[in-house]
């Protein structure tokens, strides 16, 4: 998992993709638009690989909910995941789906 650092990107480069993005297909030009969207409001953009696992902490920061009440969801079984040890490890395929 990385944070894409984008703070340095001109607003001219931003406007110049967003004018291409019209000419192509319209699922790939909203995934442009809101990439774009999300560099200008400074909100993170996270690479995550498809088979990443990430901590309880984590899983419960992305998905906007306390660590307390995903341990529920894990317990519950709602949410896939594997032990290692003592510890418990996310898929993020599994938050995905969630």
């Amino acid at each position: 998992m990385k944070t894409l650092n984008l703070a340095g990107v001109p607003v001219e480069q931003l406007d110049r993709l967003v004018d291409a993005a019209a000419g192509i297909s319209p699922e790939l030009s909203e995934v442009i638009d809101e990439l774009v969207r999300a560099i200008r409001t400074g909100s993170d953009i996270v690479e995550i690989g498809p088979n990443t696992f990430l901590t309880p902490n984590e899983a419960a920061k992305l998905l906007g909910m306390s660590r307390t009440h995903l341990y529920k969801l894990l317990d519950r079984d709602e949410i896939d995941h594997v032990t290692v040890g003592r510890d418990r490890r996310i898929p993020f395929a599994a938050l995905a789906a969630f």
